[in-house]
C-alpha cells in the first residue's frame, strides 16, 4: 500500500464515459491502491451528442487542412469533456486540480512528485504529467520526490491529455484559447509559443496510457485528404515548429527556487 496523499493534495477529477465501465473500475482500483481521493466525471459522449451543442464553435475546414479528414464525434466529445471541466474549475474557483482520463495509469511515484510540483516557486498554468521523452525537456528543476524526475518545458508540442495538473489561472486561459474547436484537445492546448500559456511538464512520465482501446476514434494522418489541404497543412506544421523554436530562443525558460533542492 502506497502512502496516502497529503491533506492539501489537489482534487482529482477522472474523466470517463459512463459506458466505459471496465476502464472506470480499473482506474478506481489504481487510485485506491495509491491511497488517493478522486471524483469520477462523466465525459461527454460524442456518440450521443447533439451537434447543436457545439456547431457554433466547430471549425471543420481548419481541422481538415491540418489532419486531412473531419473531426470525429469521439474527438469532439473528448474536447468538450475537458472544456466543461475547466468551466467547473473556474465556476467553483478551484485553485488547482489533477485531471486524469480513464485510460491513465498513475505510477507509484505519482502522488509524491505531484506534491513537489505544487510546492515549486514557479509560475505555471498547466503541467503535463506524461512527457515520455526526458531528452526533449528543457529542465528547470531536478530530483522531484528525491528521485530522477525533472520539471521543465517540452521543446515541442506535447500531445495527449490523459494526465495533467491545472490551476485556476490556466483554466481561465484555456477557456479562451480553446473556444474554437479546430484541433483535438491535446493539440489545441499545446501551442504555448502562440498562446502565452505557461505550459510545463514532468518527465519521465508519471502516468502512462494503460493501452486500452481508444474511445475517441480518428486517424490523425496528415497525408490524407485533398492535395491542397495537405499542402496547407504541411506549411502550417512547418511554421508551427519554427515558431516554437523562435519562442524558445527569445523566451528562455526561467529558473525558480525549490525548497526540495
Amino acid at each position: 500500500m502506497k502512502a496516502a496523499a497529503p491533506p492539501d493534495f489537489p482534487p482529482i477529477f477522472v474523466v470517463s464515459l459512463a459506458r466505459a465501465k471496465e476502464r472506470r473500475e480499473k482506474m478506481r482500483e489504481r487510485l485506491n491502491a495509491l491511497g488517493l481521493q478522486y471524483e469520477i466525471i462523466d465525459a461527454v459522449d460524442g456518440a450521443t451528442l447533439n451537434p447543436a451543442e457545439y456547431a457554433h464553435n466547430l471549425r471543420q475546414e481548419k481541422f481538415r487542412r491540418k489532419f486531412g479528414r473531419e473531426m470525429t464525434p469521439g474527438e469532439i466529445g473528448c474536447y468538450l469533456s475537458h472544456y466543461r471541466l475547466w468551466e467547473r474549475i473556474v465556476a467553483e474557483q478551484i485553485s488547482c486540480a489533477l485531471v486524469l482520463e480513464d485510460d491513465a495509469f498513475p505510477g507509484d511515484d505519482f502522488a509524491a512528485v505531484v506534491a513537489d510540483v505544487v510546492l515549486l516557486d514557479f509560475r505555471w498554468d498547466v503541467v503535463h504529467l506524461a512527457a515520455h521523452r526526458p531528452e526533449l525537456v528543457e529542465v528547470a528543476f531536478r530530483g522531484l520526490a528525491g528521485r530522477g524526475y525533472v520539471f521543465g518545458r517540452f521543446k515541442r508540442r506535447l500531445v495527449w491529455a490523459h494526465a495533467y495538473l491545472i490551476n485556476l489561472a490556466g483554466a481561465k486561459k484555456l477557456l479562451n484559447i480553446c473556444r474554437e474547436i479546430s484541433e483535438p484537445i491535446d493539440h489545441a492546448w499545446g501551442h504555448w509559443w502562440w498562446t502565452g500559456l505557461a505550459f510545463h511538464c514532468v518527465a519521465p512520465e508519471l502516468a502512462r496510457q494503460a493501452g486500452a482501446n481508444s474511445t475517441i476514434g480518428g486517424n490523425r494522418n496528415p497525408n490524407a485528404g485533398k492535395a491542397a489541404d495537405r499542402i496547407i497543412g504541411a506549411i502550417w506544421r512547418r511554421w508551427d515548429r519554427i515558431s516554437c523554436l523562435l519562442c524558445r530562443l527569445t523566451r528562455p525558460l526561467p529558473k525558480g527556487k525549490w525548497s526540495g533542492e
